[in-house]
């Protein structure tokens, strides 16, 4: 097993417009990742292809070789095999609805909250409440 990182770019860079504790913080976990994962594929769920690209680039410029696998809402099933799905951010809860159609076991959920003072983690973190989030255990 091994995790899909989801992925868009302004969440993994210090380079951008606007620096936040969320993107230094998102750009070290991918670092830290790339830096010392054992996979021999790199899975990646996007929303757009353009960010599969992006994420591709950026796994050569850690000089990894390893396969990049996208994945995105018409290929959702394929999440199974990498096992987890990393999410950037405490919002899982629309992730665990769009998983629900494929089983509440047929991947785990893991996100991160580095701060709850915004509207949208607050909302998120409400969602959680509603949403078929499960424990996870395997």
């Amino acid at each position: 097993m091994t995790a899909a990182i989801y992925y868009h770019p302004e969440a993994y860079t210090t380079s951008g417009p606007k620096l936040m504790g969320r993107n230094a913080a998102g750009e070290s976990f991918l670092r830290g990742f790339l830096a010392h994962s054992r996979s021999d594929t790199f899975w990646v769920q996007v929303e757009k292809p353009e960010h599969a690209q992006h994420f591709a680039q950026t796994v050569q410029s850690f000089g990894r070789r390893e396969a990049v696998k996208a994945v995105d809402k018409n290929s959702l099933a394929a999440l199974a095999q990498a096992g987890t799905v990393y999410y950037p951010g405490p919002g899982i809860g629309l992730h665990a609805w769009r998983r629900a159609a494929y089983g509440h076991g047929a991947w785990s959920l893991c996100g991160i909250t580095h701060t709850t003072s915004s509207a949208g983690a607050m909302d998120a973190i409400a969602d959680l409440l509603t949403a078929p989030v499960q424990p996870w255990m395997r």
